[in-house]
């Protein structure tokens, strides 16, 4: 009890407030990051973090900040995974949700992250096929009948292959 009486004294009592709704404070938070020149975001970055947001809300909009557990987040991951949403997707929008409730801490919204432990989805890297000498030299034919430049761009596709 001690400690807790000393804690009280050195920090002051806890915000007692009503915690926003979680779409509530995405507004505010792309709100923000639009209108301060000095957010260090640019635009098509806050564009994006728009696009990752619509999905947050719909799946968790209806929650308060300091009510979204572990569980709910997980919950709307794999809803999105079973509706054929790419794994890479997935984790930028886990990304964008992260810099909203550190955003939300920072402020003392939430004492701790709901994202913590929260691993990203492995992601498969395609593996695009390289072009086989046959086809290079059909590519080399059609770069000849290119028009005035056709020297140039010959050039220029020798040099990256």
């Amino acid at each position: 009890m001690a400690d807790l009486k000393k804690q009280k004294r050195i920090e002051g009592l806890p915000d007692t407030g009503v915690r926003p709704l979680f779409s509530d404070y995405a507004d505010k938070y792309l709100d923000f990051h639009r209108t301060a020149s000095d957010s260090g975001k640019k635009t098509r970055t806050i564009d994006r973090e728009e696009h990752s947001l619509v999905h947050w809300k719909a799946a968790i909009g209806h929650v308060r900040l300091d009510k979204i557990t572990r569980p709910l987040i997980t919950a709307a991951i794999k809803s999105r995974l079973t509706r054929g949403i790419k794994p890479r997707t997935v984790n930028i929008d886990l990304i964008v949700l992260r810099n909203v409730l550190n955003e939300a801490k920072e402020e003392g919204r939430i004492v701790c992250l709901p994202t913590d432990g929260i691993k990203p989805r492995k992601v498969k890297t395609p593996v695009r096929p390289l072009l086989t000498p046959a086809q290079f030299d059909d590519l080399c034919k059609g770069a000849c009948e290119c028009g005035k430049n056709h020297m140039q761009v010959l050039d220029y596709l020798r040099l990256l292959a």
